[in-house]
Order: structure tokens, then C-alpha cells, then sequence
């Protein structure tokens, strides 16, 4: 999807490094060292610390899954955070 919406507009897509892990590139970006595409999720994390933060257009879909053992039932801890979690995800999801 990245590189299609490069592409799309007449752009290369330039990496220097690529990461697996959000907080590798804002630490690299922290140190002065380029920019990243991450989730707007993951970005909220570092809104105070010093790094400048823009949606991407075109939007990206990213796709989370929450996961467990298909041979029994999640226990209502579990199922408590599993409701948390989706709640917490609420300000993040693009509404069509």
C-alpha cells in the first residue's frame, strides 16, 4: 500500500532503513535522522516529545488482530481486556 501511494502520485519511495519496531524509528527520528510512516495509534505516544506528527494521505488500512486459543474459551479476564482494548482503538478507527 506504501508504495503504491508513492507511486500513485509520481514519487520514489527513498528508504534509508527500514524498522520493525515503532519506537526504533522515533528514536531515530528523535536523534534528527529522517522521518517514519507509522500508525496514528503508535504516534500518540511520542506527541510530546519533540516530534512532529502529520496524517499520511492517502489513508493506509492497518489491520490489528486479537487472538486466542481456539480450543477453549477466553476467560473473562480476558474478555475484559479484549473489550478495553477495542474501546481504546475507538478514537483511532476511520470511519467510512
Amino acid at each position: 500500500q506504501l508504495s503504491d501511494a508513492f507511486t500513485s502520485h509520481g514519487l520514489p519511495l527513498k528508504t534509508w532503513i527500514e524498522v520493525r519496531q515503532f519506537s526504533t524509528a522515533c528514536k531515530v527520528i528523535q536523534e534528527g535522522q529522517g522521518a517514519a510512516i507509522i500508525s496514528a495509534l503508535d504516534a500518540e505516544q511520542y506527541r510530546d516529545k519533540g516530534i512532529v506528527i502529520r496524517a499520511f494521505k492517502p489513508t493506509l488500512m492497518h489491520r490489528i488482530s486479537l487472538i486466542w486459543r481456539k480450543a477453549s474459551q477466553p476467560s473473562q479476564l480476558s474478555k475484559d481486556f479484549l473489550l478495553a482494548f477495542q474501546d481504546s482503538l475507538t478514537p483511532f478507527i476511520e470511519k467510512n
